[in-house]
Order: C-alpha cells, then structure tokens, then sequence
C-alpha cells in the first residue's frame, strides 16, 4: 500500500472513531446506522488499495462481509419495525460498529501478497500420496456408514416427510458428542479432497463426488445445510483460486441475493414462522428478523445492558485462552467445567433452551468491557492478513470455509471445530511429513 494511501485509510477511520464517539453521547439513528453501512464501503475502499487483484475467495475481504452482517441486520430491522432503534441495541450497535475499523486498521499494517499463485504453485509440485488417499477413502465410508445407521435408527434416513412432522429443536438436542466429532472429520476429509482435487485420479474423484452427493442427500433429508456448506465453499475457494475469479459489485449483490435466499429457505423450513400461509411479504419480513444474523447480536445487547447497570462479571480473557482447553476436556473427566457462553447466556435469561450463536465480538465485549471488542478485531485484522500470506494455503483454505462458524460462535468452538476440520488436511499430513524426515 502506497504511503498516502495509508495515512489517508487511517485518518478516515480515526474520524469514523470519532463519530461514533459523539454518536455514543448524543443519539442519532439514521447516522448510526449510515456510518455503520459508509465503514463497510470504506472498509473496501482500503482491501482494493492493498490488493488491486482482489479476488472473490479473499479471506479477509468475505469475514468483513459476514461481520458486517452480523452487526447490521439486527438494528436495522429494529429501526425500520419499531421506528427506531431502542436504546441498548443503539450502544450495542455503536460497539459493534467499531470492530469494523479496528478491523480494517490491524490490515494495513501487514503487506498484501498473492494467496491463489501461491496455493497453484504448490499444488504443482504437490505428489499424490496414493496409501494416504485410500486411507481417507476407507475412514469416509465408516463415518458415512455411521450416520447412515443413525438417521436410520431414528426413520429420518432420505425419509423428508418425517423430517418435517419432527421437531427440529428436539432433533438437535440429541446430538451426541460423538456424532459431533464424526460430523467435523466427516467434513475434513471431504475439504482434503476438495482441495487436493486437481492432482488426484480421476477414479478417486469419482469414488469422492459419489459419496459426497449420498452425504449431501442424506443431510438434507433432515433439513441440515451446516454440515456440507462448508465442503460446497471449499469447492469455491478452490475454483475462484484456479479462475482467477475477481471480486466484483456485481458478484458482491450476487452474494448478498444467495445468503436471503438460503435465509429463505430456512423461514420455509420452520412451521411456526408459515402460520399465516404463504404470504411472500410476510415471509420476506419473517426471513429479515428471524435469521443467524440477526439472533447473534442480541447476546451483545444483553451484555451492554448488563455492563452499564453494573451487573456484568468481566471475564477478562478467561473464556478466550482456558476455555478453548477446557473444551477438550470431557465432562465425565472434569464435572466442574463451565458451561459454554451461549448456555450460560440462555440459562440467566431464559431460564434454559437451546444456546444463542454468541458471536465473538460479544465474548470480546464481555471479557475486556466497551473497547474489548475493538482490540479483539485490531488482532483479528493483523491474524487474518499474516494468514492470507502463508506459503501453506492449507489453513487459508479451511479458515474460509468455517468464517460463519467464526462470526457465530465463541472463541473456545472455533478453535475445537478447526482442531477436527483441519485435521486430515493439515495436522495429519504434516505429521507424516514430519516422520519420514
């Protein structure tokens, strides 16, 4: 990034800081709410000045939507139903809001380089490793057997009509750790072959895409898009890398229009939500407020209310560096351990139920207080750009598909679903690499 360039992003930022410092004191939601969308287009204003080439699988560039998104969606639905945005989801927004600079700012100080010839370059010289291939072929079909067995011992295997009748909340619940676990390496291995896709035998690949379309089938039969989206973004990832594929407005709008209609799709899958028939305007309005963008940021709002009538317990950095331990550890091992954020948010609230998705600006929020969250996403912003500037795309490529996961979810979660993910894409190759040497 040129010199000025630089001095220029920085001073638009520092008076967006600013603004948002008034707008604390003195109320003004169209502002907010107009500052809030002006960082997002400045925000990109500053990728394309450090990356002319800006790709469409950019890591950083797709998180700063997602986070957007997330902080957004909930006070403008406030604004435009209510008239206004009440006065905690207002604090919280202007909290939130400042993630998105601090984000952007931690950016500039890391060189840009080109991620996609770095990933096609070493896929070049990549060998296939033959035993390794048949090895994860083998592990897939015991896991894909595995929950053949499961869905059909509970008569939702590629059965959708008793999907439906079933409630979807009670299905969840009862998951079992195990089933969990199975589900992530179910995913890691299938986001190997798709990265490795291009170099391995044409046999493989058939063998592969045979068994990811009866997994895909299979899931869907119950509803269930989270445990293949992130195999169908590798996929992108890799053919944006391979096409070159830029980031463009128009691909942009073309984004936001497939993220409403797969929020669609889920107001069509939730029957209390289809109470007044199928009403496209309803629905449309039912798909705005009732989505995992907008339920997220009510655990800030929560958090903020709770911080300034003095009844929030700061954890200061506890849940970010021992709960991500802590996970690991199974309950039968350890009864004491705590019980995740969203449980916790849920149980002091709502007396029990389903945990909220608590986004991690809100645990930065609640370990550090009101300029948490700006420190959290100043880090954020210098981790993500090093990241994109590996040699190894590996973790590039595995962080990308899971960055809903991480804009919805604690710390401690990310770090044990990346564990499982990357395993048979990064940690076990590098072992064995590391054994023969």
């Amino acid at each position: 990034m040129k010199k000025g360039s630089f001095v220029l992003g920085n001073l638009k930022f520092l008076i967006l800081l600013l603004l948002y410092f008034v707008l604390f004191i003195f109320k003004q939601d169209e502002i907010l709410i107009c500052s809030f969308f002006y960082s997002l287009i400045l925000g990109f204003k500053v990728i394309k000045s450090k990356n002319e080439n800006l790709l469409f699988n950019d890591s950083f560039a797709i998180l700063l939507i997602f986070l957007f998104l997330y902080g957004f969606f909930n006070p403008i639905v406030n604004f435009f139903v209510e008239g206004e945005i009440s006065k905690d989801t207002y604090l919280a927004t202007i909290i939130y809001a400042s993630t998105i600079p601090a984000y952007i700012l931690g950016s500039m100080f890391i060189f840009s380089s080109n991620y996609d010839s770095k990933y096609l370059s070493a896929l070049g010289i990549k060998k296939h490793n033959e035993s390794y291939t048949f090895l994860l072929l083998f592990i897939l079909v015991i896991c894909l057997v595995y929950f053949s067995y499961i869905f059909n011992a509970q008569g939702v295997l590629f059965n959708p009509s008793v999907a439906l009748n079933m409630d979807r909340v009670e299905l969840l619940s009862n998951l079992t750790q195990l089933q969990v676990v199975v589900s992530l390496l179910t995913t890691s291995i299938f986001l190997y072959f798709v990265y490795y896709f291009k170099i391995i035998p044409s046999k493989v690949r058939f063998v592969f895409i045979f068994l990811l379309v009866y997994y895909v089938a299979m899931q869907l039969s119950i509803g269930n898009r989270r445990d293949f989206v992130p195999i169908i973004v590798g996929f992108f990832w890799v053919y944006v890398n391979n096409k070159k594929m830029k980031f463009t407005i128009g691909r942009f709008v073309f984004l936001l229009t497939g993220l409403f209609l797969f929020l669609f799709l889920g107001t069509l899958r939730s029957p209390e939500l289809l109470e007044d028939g199928f009403d496209i305007p309803k629905l449309a309005i039912n798909t705005l407020s009732n989505n995992e963008f907008f339920y997220p940021f009510i655990t800030l709002t929560f958090a903020v209310n709770s911080y300034f009538t003095g009844t929030l317990s700061l954890y200061f950095g506890e849940t970010i560096l021992f709960y991500p331990i802590l996970l690991f550890i199974p309950r039968v091992i350890f009864p004491m351990k705590p019980v995740s954020l969203a449980s916790k948010f849920v149980l002091d609230n709502f007396g029990g139920g389903m945990g909220y998705a608590y986004s991690p600006v809100t645990e930065f929020f609640v370990n550090f207080g009101i300029f948490g969250p700006f420190i959290g996403f100043l880090l954020i912003g210098i981790i993500i750009s090093r990241m994109q500037g590996y040699k190894d795309q590996r973790i590039n490529f595995v962080f990308f598909t899971m960055i809903p996961d991480f804009c919805r979810g604690e710390i401690s979660s990310f770090v044990y679903q990346f564990f499982f993910v990357s395993l048979f894409v990064i940690s076990i190759p590098v072992l064995l690499k590391y054994i023969r040497e």
